[in-house]
């Protein structure tokens, strides 16, 4: 039997042990990412070694994004203490989220506020955002809030990174929003990827077909959206990063690029990036965002 696989040029082995063995040294090397890659840059390491270890906050994980240049939403911070400004230097609609690191999942914890017209309207969805989210999780711990201009695109994205306890740091993309949970359309490589690479990631997705065009919809720019997953990719680089996901990501008009809605990082402070949930598989969509951006 092993004669004829390998004389029709199919590779065969004795026993699962020896076939999964050559997969992982495939993984490692010819699967790797191709060339050196390149470095995060120095405002990026500078704001991972200010963190501490732990799930941050959609504010903090945005703000590391936006340095390796994925861009979000016009944003204002707002303290949670003090009141609400009389000027709000956006243009409605806006999008309001509690920021806590408590609440990775704000959807579930009534921590989103969409379609905001008015300051009144504004202050009035904070307030029910907070009570909503003591009831879902008392005593959670509030950082401010993240106010949004509201941003629609032609389609939504995820971008997530993960590391495998075999292959190690792994890149994916797929299609975004409350859909990733259920078409699990995506695409996977060891990380960081090139732009290439990214590039044939995204021409993997069957979801993205209306982007290109199907049927008369209107295209979205993925050559962007294919910048962001290799530059959100090389946080890989950084041991500390366990986890990191962007999602949704909207996707815009060709030439308009793409804008993270959401963005949430897991660092370490293990030089290995392990923790004490080691081997643990994460999934992007799940144990992140979720799909909780406008």
């Amino acid at each position: 039997s092993l004669a004829l696989l390998e004389a029709a040029g199919i590779p065969g082995f004795r026993n699962l042990e020896a076939c999964v063995e050559t997969v992982a040294l495939l993984l490692r090397g010819a699967l790797g990412p191709k060339g050196p890659a390149e470095p995060l840059p120095p405002a990026v390491s500078r704001r991972l070694d200010s963190l501490p270890p732990g799930l941050q906050s959609e504010a903090v994980s945005g703000a590391v994004f936006e340095e390796l240049g994925l861009a979000r939403p016009r944003t204002l911070l707002l303290d949670s203490t003090d009141p609400l400004p009389e000027v709000i230097d956006l243009v409605f609609p806006l999008v309001a989220k509690l920021v806590s690191p408590d609440l990775p999942h704000k959807s579930e914890a009534g921590a989103v506020a969409l379609g905001i017209a008015s300051r009144e309207e504004l202050a009035a969805g904070i307030a029910r955002m907070k009570a909503s989210a003591e009831s879902h999780a008392p005593g959670y711990r509030l950082e401010g809030v993240l106010v949004q201009e509201m941003c629609r695109g032609l389609g939504e994205a995820i971008i997530g990174i993960t590391r495998d306890p075999l292959v190690g740091p792994v890149v994916t993309v797929g299609a975004g929003g409350v859909l990733a949970e259920i078409y699990r359309d995506t695409a996977t490589r060891p990380a960081p990827v090139t732009l290439e690479a990214a590039r044939e990631m995204v021409a993997a997705i069957d979801g993205f077909a209306p982007l290109r065009g199907y049927r008369g919809h209107p295209e979205g720019d993925l050559e962007a959206l294919a910048r962001a997953v290799a530059a959100l990719s090389r946080l890989a680089l950084d041991p500390r990063v366990e986890e990191a996901e962007a999602n949704p990501v909207a996707v815009l008009a060709p030439g308009s690029g793409v804008r993270m809605l959401d963005a949430l990082i897991r660092t370490s402070q293990h030089p290995s990036g392990s923790s004490s949930d080691h081997g643990r598989r994460t999934e992007p969509g799940r144990v992140l965002g979720g799909g909780d951006g406008s």
